[in-house]
């Protein structure tokens, strides 16, 4: 069977759900290639030779978060069959855009990851985006793959998206990958000796709320307790705007941005946290969260994406929806190490269900069944 994995951006390093399907789904012996544009995000030295699935790439043009690549809009007409399964990510990118529109030319199986993140209201600009760039491509689908329930609550509510066409494909991980003990050469490597870290993983941009957790840090006189944040950036402004907020509360011996790690590095460092903080208020999903529970770290988060399906409020984590809340919670599992070691066993337990093997069976069974 012949599965097209379709994108604006793929490459091997990074470990995105994408790149999990189409090497996963190859060792289940499906016929798998990649559309994608030429713009890798990954260091020099890539080379697609050495990927198991076949590539094809399409010279592109970058708009924000976005490529625009026409080229693969023939060389689609001209290579897909009706019995091929194309499974386009994600929605308001190009590769969806293409894909749905196709539809109304040939015949083929579409599946589509929406990867939708939540938002509020919208004006008639806004809506009239969407209704051409989301709803109508979305619409083609077969079968559309919120990342979680929370987020098919929402695509159905503000696109009417039809509840039966949408299964609920969480994104996974590697489990034995997690190290779930202190690493106490990298906490040394990191001058993280007798600190109490709290951990903070994602891209940096203004909707994770970073100033959240800077301003709640500040509150804290424990000179032991510190921030260590892992992820890259795309928007420097903002970046320039946290490190500026970092010096006028005096915080540069409190507050460690990392920068951007590949998936093998960030298994290890998950390490180094002892509690685990998520505070955006707009994700689709937010995998950091079920990676720090596979290293068995208590969980501060909003609710948002996953959470709400991962996290028991009191039992393996908290719910925080301010400053004052984080502020008190940090504290608290701080003077509390009996309640941390509960939660990081409870979470450690809980997290084996995002096995990727698991998941790459029940995507399976969707290809099967189109």
């Amino acid at each position: 069977m012949k599965l097209i994995q379709f994108a604006d951006y793929f490459n091997e390093f990074t470990g995105n759900p994408m790149q999990v399907y189409a090497n996963l789904m190859k060792q289940k012996k499906f016929d798998v290639h990649v559309f994608s544009s030429d713009k890798i995000p990954t260091p020099a030295g890539y080379d697609d030779c050495n990927s198991i699935v076949k590539i094809h790439r399409f010279k592109g043009k970058i708009f924000g978060a976005k490529c625009i690549f026409p080229g693969v809009i023939p060389f689609f007409l001209s290579e897909v069959k009706e019995e091929d399964i194309v499974h386009a990510h994600v929605l308001g990118f190009f590769s969806v855009f293409v894909a749905g529109y196709m539809k109304f030319f040939k015949k083929f199986k579409l599946v589509i990851t929406t990867d939708y993140d939540v938002e509020g209201k919208q004006n008639f600009f806004k809506r009239l985006f969407n209704y051409f760039f989301f709803v109508i491509p979305a619409k083609k689908a077969d079968v559309l793959l919120p990342f979680a329930e929370k987020e098919k609550i929402f695509l159905n509510q503000r696109f009417g998206f039809d509840k039966k066409k949408m299964v609920v494909l969480p994104i996974g991980i590697h489990y034995n990958k997690f190290i779930k003990h202190k690493n106490n050469f990298l906490r040394k490597k990191f001058g993280l000796e007798n600190k109490f870290v709290l951990l903070s993983v994602c891209y940096l941009s203004r909707k994770k709320n970073i100033e959240m957790m800077l301003s709640a840090l500040n509150e804290i006189k424990n000179k032991n307790i510190v921030l260590l944040h892992i992820g890259g950036h795309s928007d420097s402004e903002y970046k320039k705007e946290l490190d500026k907020m970092v010096s006028g509360m005096n915080l540069e011996k409190r507050v460690l941005f990392l920068g951007g790690k590949n998936v093998d590095e960030l298994s290890q460092l998950y390490s180094l946290g002892d509690i685990f903080i998520n505070s955006g208020f707009n994700e689709s999903y937010c995998i950091p969260i079920i990676e720090a529970m596979a290293s068995g770290l208590p969980v501060l988060t909003t609710r948002v994406g996953v959470a709400e399906e991962a996290i028991k409020d009191e039992k393996n984590g908290f719910f925080i929806e301010s400053k004052k809340e984080l502020k008190e919670k940090i504290l608290f599992l701080f003077n509390n190490p009996e309640t941390r070691k509960k939660m990081a066993e409870e979470n450690i337990n809980f997290s084996k269900k995002f096995e990727w093997k698991k998941i790459i069976n029940d995507l399976e069974k969707i290809y099967l069944a189109l």
